[in-house]
């Protein structure tokens, strides 16, 4: 951790010692009545295997398990309503074979660590629609969104406003300053993948609207800047038509801009993408079609920590996300919401890009991803907190590695308070 995020830390440190003082003078009985408490048990398992295509390694995975715990407070009684929240995550290997991502790896001993966790907090303050978080945040936009399908989800660090002024309309903004990746415990900056913190920055600063045209149709419009590396222009729109009681048509639009900040730390950035995607949704019938395109100079950026794309309609383990690359993608899914397996679900999808420019002068290359899953998530009251994610992904590449990947996520949510 660098000395500008530690100082951070300190402040924010501070600033909770202070909290908890005024707390203690001022509606201590608000902030507590209005808490609660829960967590998760979690285990995870990935085993990955790598079939040709130049690989050096021919396996490598993990076997973990861990605790995830959350508390939230109530507010106090004042014009400016405040509260605080705090999360601790602990997690401990079992088995590992090689660097799989899931775990802190030491590159001098060639080891992932024993055990790791992490301890943080947010202080937020309300006035009537408008909430203000400051510290640890788990974001879900176009600008930054968590990573949560491995043992411990990644967490950012900053300062968050929303706003509800009026029904169906969403207005947010604000800065984070560093994350903790899903295999890491240390809070460091913002850089992208294949490239090192000392080309990254600390100030992710963004501003967006979403807002909900009519009952059916979502907006979205979001802009960000990460100082001297990149900028970020998102827009999005979807629309539900209702075919009848049990059925749904559901149409998506997205259009992703990026482009060089500054001293462009991280070289040149110009990328430009758009993906549309056409699904229909029934009672336990799902089926989705979506096509998405890379124009520019560059690949769509990813920042390291494998910070998930999920505002690409095809991203998966792979993002499709190379220079110049065209990619499809189509997929099913079925959940029983009746009988015994009331709340199993089964999922196929296949994924193929083309064109990829590789920018050598080589011959344009192509790859594909499967996603075979199986989720469980019991509806009846003795096991309903109970959880199951089997996926099975197989990836080819022409111009990479062909590797088959098994992961497993046990889960059991609890509550306290």
């Amino acid at each position: 951790m660098n000395n500008q995020l530690k100082v951070i830390s300190f402040n924010i440190s501070r600033a909770f010692i202070f909290f908890l003082f005024f707390t203690a003078s001022q509606s201590r009985a608000d902030v507590i009545d209005g808490s609660h408490l829960d967590g998760q048990f979690r285990s995870f398992s990935l085993d990955r295997n790598y079939l040709k295509n130049g690989s050096v390694k021919n396996k490598e995975g993990s076997y973990s398990t861990g605790i995830l715990i959350n508390y939230s407070s109530g507010y106090t009684d004042t014009f400016i309503a405040a509260g605080f929240d705090l999360d601790a995550q602990y997690a401990v290997r079992l088995s590992s074979t090689g660097n799989d991502g899931s775990l802190p790896f030491n590159t001098e001993t060639n080891k992932t660590s024993p055990h790791y966790g992490r301890l943080g907090g947010t202080l937020k303050f309300k006035i009537k629609d408008t909430l203000l978080k400051v510290g640890n945040v788990q974001p879900d936009n176009p600008l930054l969104a968590t990573e949560d399908t491995r043992m411990l989800p990644s967490i950012a660090q900053g300062a968050i406003v929303e706003s509800r002024p009026i029904q169906g309309l969403l207005l947010s903004g604000g800065q984070f300053w560093s994350q903790v990746t899903r295999q890491s415990s240390n809070q460091e900056k913002f850089y992208l993948a294949g490239q090192t913190e000392y080309q990254g920055s600390n100030k992710l600063t963004f501003a967006g609207v979403e807002y909900k045209l009519t009952p059916e149709t979502d907006f979205k419009e979001y802009y960000g800047v990460l100082t001297n590396i990149y900028r970020q222009n998102y827009s999005g729109i979807s629309h539900i038509f209702n075919l009848d009681d049990s059925l749904n048509l559901n149409l998506s639009a997205r259009y992703n801009q990026f482009w060089k900040d500054g001293d462009a730390r991280a070289g040149n950035i110009d990328n430009r993408s758009y993906g549309l995607m056409a699904g229909l949704a029934g009672i336990s019938h799902s089926i989705a079609f979506s096509y998405q395109r890379m124009l520019g100079e560059t690949g769509y950026p990813q920042l390291a920590g494998d910070t998930p794309l999920t505002y690409l309609v095809n991203y998966g383990s792979l993002g499709f996300n190379n220079r110049d690359e065209k990619s499809w993608s189509v997929r099913y899914r079925y959940v029983i919401h009746a009988g015994i397996l009331e709340g199993l679900g089964a999922g196929l999808r296949y994924s193929r890009g083309t064109n990829i420019n590789l920018g050598n002068g080589s011959a344009k290359a192509k790859e594909s991803e499967t996603d075979i899953s199986l989720t469980y998530h019991p509806q009846k009251a003795e096991l309903k907190n109970l959880g199951l994610t089997l996926l099975y992904v197989p990836v080819r590449q022409s111009a990479g590695v062909d590797v088959n990947t098994l992961r497993l996520l046990l889960t059991y949510n609890f509550s306290i308070l």
